[in-house]
């Protein structure tokens, strides 16, 4: 008798992405649209002006019904943000009709696919959680209103989720790896002249944790800093990401 089991196929994560993209031979145009238009192989060869309207259409085929389909929007629109899943109970059943209980097992059934994920805040068990979804360009893909640094954020989320299972969120830092003690933050638009105040915000999180090694994730800065002998390394997400 053979025995069945279930395979996870992940979306592309952006070192894979790269030898998809047969059409851009630039890395950073190559992350300009992995950055827009998401993770998922499809997305690549559809014609631009069809990228957006096609995640809008995975987002429905998710979908059983029109409420199944308001559910997830609210999930898509909240990545990046510490909310509970009663906070987002009370806040869907606004403006739509749905029940508690069907809330919460969509939720559950969601996150058993892998289709969201909520991460804790070390030491913190009975904290608000922080989501994130499977591909970040859906959040744009259904808002006008632009939220850069939780798509980006996300975006970094999914590139530490297929290497590392302990990752939590602190305060003033994104992203905290138990398993090597290193802390993530995200910081799109860095500039030098931050260098001295993410170093006070961050410094006596280094100490308590004993931190070896810190990242600072960029759109395109690049540089090193130390705070005592931990290395704080400003990479852009196209470098870091295929180290």
């Amino acid at each position: 008798m053979r025995l069945l089991s279930n395979l996870t196929i992940n979306p592309l994560d952006f070192e894979e992405y790269l030898l998809h993209d047969f059409k851009h031979q630039n890395t950073i145009t190559s992350f300009n649209y992995f950055l827009k238009y998401g993770n998922l192989p499809e997305l690549i060869n559809i014609d631009e002006n069809k990228k957006i309207k096609r995640l809008q259409e995975i987002i429905k085929l998710f979908a059983k019904d029109s409420t199944e389909e308001e559910v997830l929007k609210l999930l898509f629109l909240s990545i990046d943000e510490k909310k509970s899943i009663n906070q987002l109970f009370t806040i869907l059943k606004k403006s739509i009709k749905i029940s508690k209980d069907r809330f919460y097992e969509l939720c559950k059934y969601y996150e058993s696919n892998q289709i969201i994920f909520f991460i804790k805040k070390y030491n913190h068990k009975k904290s608000t959680k922080k989501l994130y979804a499977y591909n970040h360009a859906f959040l744009n893909s259904i808002s006008n209103v632009k939220k850069f640094k939780n798509v980006f954020t996300n975006m970094i989320y999914l590139h530490l989720q297929k290497e590392y299972k302990n990752i939590y969120y602190l305060d003033k830092v994104d992203f905290y790896i138990e398993d090597n003690k290193t802390l993530i933050l995200s910081i799109p638009f860095f500039n030098n002249l931050l260098g001295n105040t993410i170093i006070k915000k961050i410094q006596s999180t280094i100490d308590e944790l004993e931190i070896i090694e810190v990242f600072i994730i960029t759109v395109g800065n690049s540089d090193k800093l130390f705070y005592k002998k931990t290395a704080i390394n400003i990479l852009p997400f196209y470098e870091w990401s295929v180290q």
